[in-house]
This record gives C-alpha cells, sequence and structure tokens, in this order.
C-alpha cells in the first residue's frame, strides 16, 4: 500500500511558520503598552521571577510546594482543590519525558495506550474515569503549556522540555478560572524563566532498544534586566515491536524539543517573557496486533503499513506581568499556535488493507487573555478574560475491507470568555470563595467525502455539507468554604459547574456523521478534602473525596444507526446522564532524614445513569454499564533513600511500584483491559563538587506484558490488542554548571 504523505500534505512544511513574524509583531504590539509604563517605578506585589500575584492568605512558607492552580501563588496545601505538583527533580528521577510517564504520580490520573492514543504522536488522558475517545475532538482533560491552552490531542505526548519546571494535574473540572474543555480537570505545564544568573546542564543517555537521549539547558544574562535561555533535547530509540512485514522494529521514537526565552524584568513592577517553542515528532504511531493472526503476539506484528508519523509543532507565546501598585497586577497572554500532522493509522495488524487510514491535519490558533489579579483587605480577586481562535483542516483517506475512500474538512472555531472568582476572608480561619465564567463560542464547519483507490488519489466527490452553523453559551459557576483550623490543617468543600464543547465531527466519514452535531458536555462537581501535616511535619496526608453528575455526557459508539442508517466507525453522542465518585489519597512520609516514602491512592466509581440512545440504534443503550477508562482501584507508592558519603558525594536509590485496576475499553463493558502492576528503580550517584550525576533507572523491571487495550470490529470481525511496554534500562549522565 502507498503511504507517502506528500499526496495531501504538499506544501505544509512551509505552512509551519504560519507567518511567524507577523505574529510575533502582534504580540509585540500587545505588550509593548504595558512595557512602557515600566519607567513610572513602584514596590512590588510579586516576588520578580514569578511575575504573578503574591499569595493573598500569607500561606507560602519556607520548604511549602508552590503552585499556581487558583492562577495565583499559592501553597499546595492551602490549595482548595486536588492538585498533585511534579518538579523538575521528580520528573529526572522518574523519567517524566511524556504524559503517560505522570500515572502513578498522581491518582486518579490515566493515560490509555492503544490505536491513536499512548504515543509521542498522540495522547488521551483521564481524570477520575473522564476523558475523551476520539482525538478529534477536544478534550475533557485541559493541557497548558505556560497557561497557553493546547487544545488538540495530536503531538502532545511528549512534554521532554529541558525548561520544564514543574507540572501541575489539576483533578475535578476547572470551569472557572481555565473554561471550556476541562470537565475532567488540567494539566498545567509550568517552564522556567531565564535568570540573571549564569547556569545549566547537559546530559547524555544510552539504553535498552539503543535508546539515545541528548538534552541540554542554558539561561543567564544578556544586558541589565534582559536575560535569556535555551533548551533542546532529542530522544530516540530502535522500537522494541518486529514488524513481519515490514521487516523491522515499529514503536520507534524519534522526537525533538526546543525551546527559547527572552526575559525582560528591569525592575520589581515588570516582567515579560517572550518564549518559542519547537517540537519535530518522527516517532512511531502504536502498535496494533491481530489476536490469533499467524504468530503474532505482544512483540510481533503483520501490519503492512509504515507508521511513521510526520508532527512539526511550533508555538510562539509573550506573557507579561506589571504591578500596577501594591495590591493588584495586569497580567497579558498572547500566543500564536500550530502543528503540521501526518500519521498513519493501521486497526488490523495484518499485511492486507481491512482497516486503517492516513490522517493529514493543519492547525493553527491565537488566543489572546488578560488577567487583573488583586486584593483590597479581607478580599482576594482576579478578573479575567480571554479570546481563542482556531483554523483545523483534516483530511483522512481511509480503507475498509479494502474499499477506499476520504473526507476532507474545515472547522473554524472561536470563543470568547469573562470570569472571575473572588475570596472572602470572613475570619482568620473561615474563607469563602465566589467563582464563575460566562463564554460563548461559535463553529462554522464544512465537510465532503471522496472516492478514491488504493493510491489515495481523490477521483471524484461522494457527498458535501457546507458553512454548517454551531453555537453555544455556557455559564460554569464555583462556590467554596476553606477553613484553617491550625497551620498545618487544612479543608474545604466546593461545587463546581464545568463543561466541554460540542459541535461537529471534523473527522466525519459520512454525510449523516457531518450533519449530526454533539452536544456541550456538562458537569457538576461537588468535592471535600482535607491536607494536613502531622508528626512535627513529616507526615503530609491529603485527602479528598468528590461526587460528579454528568448530563449530555459524550461518549463514543461504535458503528451506530443514526436517522436509520448504520454508520461504520465511531460515533460521538451525547448519550445522557452519567456519574462518577470516588476518593483519592496522597501522602509523603519522611520516615528518617534521608529516607522518604510517597503514596497515592485511588477509588473510583462510574455509571451511566442514563443512555438515551440518540442513535436509534437498540443496540447502544449502555444504561447501567461503567464508563470505559475507569479502573476501580490504582495506587502508587514510591520510596526514597538519600545516602551522604564521606566525601560530600551522594548516593540515591529510589524505587516505585505502580497498580492500575482493570478498565473497560468499550461502552458495553465487554472488552476489558489487565489488571497491572509495574516495578521501577533508579540510582543515582552524585560528585563532591556537585557538578557531575551518573544514574541508571529502569522501568518495568519484571518486563510484565500486560493488555494495555482491545478492540473487537464486529463488522470487519478484526479482534486487536496493544500490550505494555517491555523492560527498559537507562543510563545517563549528566553535568551542571
Amino acid at each position: 500500500m502507498k503511504t507517502d504523505n506528500h499526496i495531501f500534505v504538499g506544501a505544509t512544511s512551509a505552512r509551519i511558520r504560519f507567518a511567524s513574524s507577523s505574529v510575533i509583531a502582534a504580540m509585540l504590539a500587545m505588550g509593548l503598552p504595558v512595557l512602557a509604563q515600566a519607567e513610572d517605578g513602584a514596590a512590588a506585589l510579586a516576588p520578580a521571577d514569578t511575575g504573578l500575584a503574591a499569595a493573598d492568605d500569607g500561606s507560602r512558607e519556607a520548604g511549602d510546594i508552590v503552585v499556581t492552580a487558583e492562577r495565583r501563588e499559592t501553597s499546595i496545601q492551602r490549595t482548595p482543590l486536588a492538585v498533585t505538583a511534579v518538579d523538575a527533580e521528580t520528573q529526572r528521577e522518574r523519567g517524566v519525558v511524556a504524559l503517560r510517564d505522570l500515572v502513578g504520580i498522581a491518582p486518579g490520573l490515566e493515560a490509555p495506550a492503544g490505536p491513536m492514543r499512548g504515543t509521542e504522536s498522540t495522547q488521551q488522558l483521564y481524570i477520575r474515569g473522564i476523558g475523551t475517545a476520539s482525538p478529534a475532538y477536544y478534550g475533557a482533560v485541559g493541557l497548558y503549556l505556560d497557561d497557553v491552552y493546547i487544545p488538540r490531542m495530536y503531538g502532545n505526548g511528549g512534554i521532554d522540555f529541558p525548561d520544564v519546571e514543574r507540572i501541575e494535574i489539576l483533578r475535578g473540572p476547572q470551569g472557572t478560572l481555565y473554561g471550556q474543555n476541562t470537565s475532567a480537570g488540567a494539566i498545567k505545564i509550568v517552564s522556567r524563566k531565564p535568570s540573571e544568573e549564569t547556569s545549566g546542564w547537559v546530559r547524555g543517555a544510552y539504553g535498552t532498544f539503543d535508546t539515545v537521549e541528548l538534552a541540554g539547558y542554558l539561561t543567564g544574562p544578556l544586558a541589565d534586566g534582559l536575560s535569556a535561555s535555551l533548551a533542546a533535547s532529542t530522544r530516540r530509540n530502535d522500537g522494541y515491536v518486529y514488524n513481519e512485514t515490514l521487516g523491522r522494529n515499529v514503536r520507534r521514537v524519534n522526537i525533538s524539543q526546543y525551546s527559547a526565552k527572552l526575559r525582560y524584568n528591569p525592575d520589581d513592577r515588570l516582567d515579560a517573557v517572550l518564549s518559542i517553542n519547537f517540537t519535530r515528532d518522527r516517532s512511531d504511531n502504536g502498535d496494533i496486533i491481530a489476536e490469533g493472526y499467524r504468530d503474532s503476539g505482544p512483540r510481533r506484528t503483520y501490519g503492512n503499513i509504515d507508521p511513521r508519523n510526520s508532527n512539526d509543532a511550533l508555538g510562539i507565546n509573550l506573557n507579561v506581568s506589571y504591578a500596577l501598585n501594591d495590591h493588584l497586577t495586569l497580567r497579558s497572554i498572547t500566543a500564536g499556535r500550530g502543528f503540521d500532522y501526518y500519521g498513519p493509522w493501521d486497526f488490523d495488524g495484518r499485511p492486507e488493507d481491512l482497516s486503517g487510514f492516513l490522517l493529514f491535519v493543519n492547525q493553527r490558533q491565537f488566543s489572546q487573555e488578560l488577567q487583573l489579579i488583586g486584593d483590597a483587605g479581607r478580599l482576594s480577586y482576579i478578573v479575567g478574560g480571554l479570546f481563542f481562535h482556531e483554523d483545523y483542516e483534516a483530511s483522512r483517506p481511509s480503507w475498509f475491507n479494502r474499499n477506499y475512500s476520504g473526507l476532507h474538512s474545515h472547522t473554524d472555531t472561536s470563543n470568547v470568555g469573562l470570569y472571575a472568582q473572588v475570596g472572602y476572608q470572613a475570619t482568620d480561619a473561615l474563607k469563602l470563595v465566589l467563582g464563575a465564567r460566562l463564554h460563548h463560542e461559535w463553529q462554522t464547519f464544512s465537510d465532503y467525502g471522496f472516492a478514491t483507490d488504493a493510491s489515495f488519489k481523490e477521483l471524484s466527490r461522494t457527498w458535501s455539507v457546507s458553512d454548517l452553523k454551531y453555537d453555544n453559551t455556557a455559564f460554569t459557576p464555583r462556590i467554596a468554604l476553606e477553613y484553617q483550623a491550625t497551620p498545618d490543617i487544612f479543608a474545604y468543600v466546593s461545587v463546581t459547574r464545568g463543561s466541554k464543547s460540542g459541535g461537529y465531527n471534523p473527522l466525519a466519514g459520512a454525510l449523516v456523521v457531518a450533519e449530526y452535531p454533539v452536544g456541550p458536555e456538562k458537569v457538576t462537581a461537588y468535592e471535600g478534602g482535607l491536607k494536613t501535616r502531622l508528626l512535627d511535619r513529616r507526615l503530609t496526608f491529603n485527602v479528598a473525596a468528590f461526587y460528579n453528575d454528568f448530563r449530555d455526557y459524550q461518549a463514543s459508539v461504535q458503528s451506530p444507526i443514526i436517522d436509520g442508517r448504520p454508520v461504520i466507525g465511531n460515533v460521538v453522542v451525547n448519550a445522557g446522564r452519567a456519574h462518577t465518585y470516588g476518593l483519592e489519597i496522597e501522602t509523603i512520609a519522611h520516615l528518617t532524614d534521608t529516607f522518604t516514602l510517597n503514596g497515592n491512592v485511588a477509588i473510583l466509581r462510574t455509571k451511566f445513569d442514563k443512555f438515551i440512545n440518540p442513535t436509534g440504534n437498540a443496540n447502544t443503550d449502555y444504561t447501567g454499564k461503567e464508563l470505559t477508562g475507569a479502573p476501580r482501584h490504582s495506587f502508587g507508592v514510591q520510596a526514597n533513600w538519600q545516602l551522604p558519603l564521606p566525601t560530600e558525594a551522594e548516593l540515591r536509590f529510589n524505587a516505585g511500584l505502580r497498580y492500575v485496576e482493570k478498565s473497560w475499553t468499550d461502552q458495553a463493558n465487554t472488552i476489558p483491559t489487565s489488571n497491572q502492576t509495574y516495578v521501577d528503580a533508579a540510582i543515582s550517584y552524585t560528585d563532591p563538587t556537585g557538578h557531575w550525576l551518573l544514574s541508571v533507572r529502569g522501568k518495568n523491571l519484571f518486563d510484565k506484558q500486560y493488555v494495555h487495550s482491545r478492540t473487537f470490529d464486529a463488522i470487519a470481525n478484526i479482534s486487536t490488542v496493544s500490550y505494555a511496554p517491555p523492560r527498559t534500562i537507562l543510563g545517563e549522565v549528566r553535568y551542571s554548571f
């Protein structure tokens, strides 16, 4: 089968630049009015290296983990929501280079593997049993890079930017401060700002499957008040699944990521950072193994499609923070992003054209957000507004039982939102928080299908729709109570509304699907939490309980009937009502000065309360079933032992255990994954100067071959499966200066 991508891509390599010079000019034009005010001079509202309003509750203490989950700096122990922070050191020790590596670190977070998910190219995310099965739609878990929204799952898997300072995982709807498409939660990637002190590091690593990793980071001053940073990383390996048809290994990784920053910080009032980041991904897409076909197995497949994808993503953003006075800060976040993506997807795992497609996507986006963050006596507040626009174009030639067809769609989406959150300190211990967001979204959609052959040349159009309109207005309020019982005991309760966008299916392969818009998904979330530090602060024990009530839940239905006509493939529909509830626990125990034990547990229950069967197919009524991607139990534990040596060198050991109970991969609850237990470990040595670090890290040490996903297409009579990655060992050398 011919899978060359030149047929549809054409000049896409040039389009990724998407007039970058004009985007930069526009951002500078928006930022310069704020920069011009820097000459006035005033006392600082917040530390210069944050560009944010300081914590309004005096919650920051020495040794605290500080997060910006509420758009301002607060101690994680006094933040009234379930949030996990993963700092740069933890990322290095645990080998966090992709979103899926966060599983087991944060309770309730799942990153399913399998077709069109779980690779560097595409990673679906679920929090508390809620996610999005189809990457064609906006995800239920919002992803943010330096407060810039990344709406699509294509190309989101790799997060190996060397300047990442921390990752915050926010669990539960974040509709007020982060807007739509956070009905399950949000993941914030926060990168390090350039420093006026010269520093940096370089690292190299080699491991199993000829894995090679290189990375480096450099920051320092350019002039008075002006500093810069550069960061680069590349990861490659030879893959671990042998493809008999292609005669080589697949599941290869080949991804490089770069970022550059320029920071202007002339005084304590102004902080402006211009950032550019670029990702080049040529990794393989997920492996599909045909069950029962010849000698197919966990590390052997027969697919006839070259799985190498091509994804180039570029982002440019300007973040400006200006202290208007001692109690009020203005922030501007201006960003332009885009990607050009080509992905071949094989869904049969055989040397035949039974099921699969090639996907070409061109995406461009622009956003502008303004925030006022301040305090006035007992009041603390944030008021903001956001404009977002996305242009999304997709082409998808496909095959099914050696029949070939294709589609080409264009989606133009815009939304505006206004939001505010106010906290009132009623007493020294009790605080009331009220928030709300009002946003409006509108979408224009065009799509057409075409006849093709095995060469995927467009022969003739078979159907089309043009300039279909969709719009939606949503109001997402929040109310919370916080209670600081003692300096080390903090409790909160909250009620929050969230939503997830609807609209047209950008990969609609039939007229009846193209004409069928999906309504927004709505959720009301109830949460209570307790955050404590006990035993002279040697033990941190946090617990959160939640109940989520979903209306118009967006579910993926296999081969439904719409308006009396059968449709082959997955279609997203508003299934009706569902609920999830559960309990999450996070602990950090400093058993000695050199030995620490971290742990987390998630208990989850899910259920469709009403599946209204919108397609008219009696076989798609799943009332009473559990939601997909929602394991009932999961936990993670990590032991860390730091051994000082007489020469002032340091030896560190860490070992981890991750467990995920089986979950369902289909709405009918007939196809489960496996119960999965993984053991990881690492050892590192830091020399007496503190400059050199040597480490060895292993993942899945017992080489477990668990089933990550399993699918069955009754129409094509195809059963396929994907397995967990094998054991990997990586040795690393790092030099810091």
